[in-house]
């Protein structure tokens, strides 16, 4: 069996490389790892870190400015990167707040962090890919379809998005463990 802390330091590697790949099928199965982290049954960032470090994901605070970025189309992007729009309307937010972080709005509902990531695992092909989906994953698909960001569909942009907050909320996680085994 692997270790834990050896397995959390393979997979954050792993995910810095997906997340910035040009290929939709890496970035796709960067879904795989966030799952991993963030909420399996026991989810690794949890396992490795036995509270030790306070995690933070660092996103773009809502705000009346953004909302009004919606236009007449009804439907709004909210990037997860800080830029210069939002460099100074952050807020930190713990595992549960930042999974259920509104991502994307159109047609009077959104989706959330943890929306894009059940996605990917359960239908688009992370893990499974189911022809047939439930309600709930097909609503999510039919509100992401045909949106682009660049040349990557939105639902795969989205997961890059997501990789890069996780992976600076865990930064001091990461240096941790990399101190206890003398790295």
């Amino acid at each position: 069996m692997v270790h834990p802390d050896r397995l959390f330091l393979a997979r954050c590697q792993k995910l810095a490389i997906l997340k910035d790949s040009e290929d939709e099928i890496d970035v796709l199965d960067t879904a795989l790892i966030l799952r991993k982290f963030l909420y399996d049954t026991s989810p690794l960032i949890d396992t490795v870190n036995k509270k030790c470090v306070k995690i933070r994901y660092t996103v773009p605070k809502k705000s009346p400015e953004l909302i009004s970025l919606m236009g007449s189309s009804g439907m709004y992007y909210s990037s997860l990167v800080a830029n210069e729009v939002f460099s100074r309307q952050v807020v930190s937010l713990n595992k549960k707040l930042f999974l259920s972080y509104e991502l994307f709005h159109s047609k009077g509902s959104y989706v959330t962090v943890q929306d894009v990531i059940k996605h990917a695992v359960i239908v688009a092909g992370a893990v499974h890919h189911t022809p047939n989906p439930k309600e709930e994953f097909r609503i999510i698909a039919e509100r992401l379809e045909g949106v682009y960001v660049g040349h990557l569909p939105m639902r795969i942009h989205l997961l890059s998005e997501i990789s890069e907050v996780v992976l600076k909320g865990i930064d001091p996680l990461i240096t941790l463990v990399k101190k206890r085994h003398g790295l």
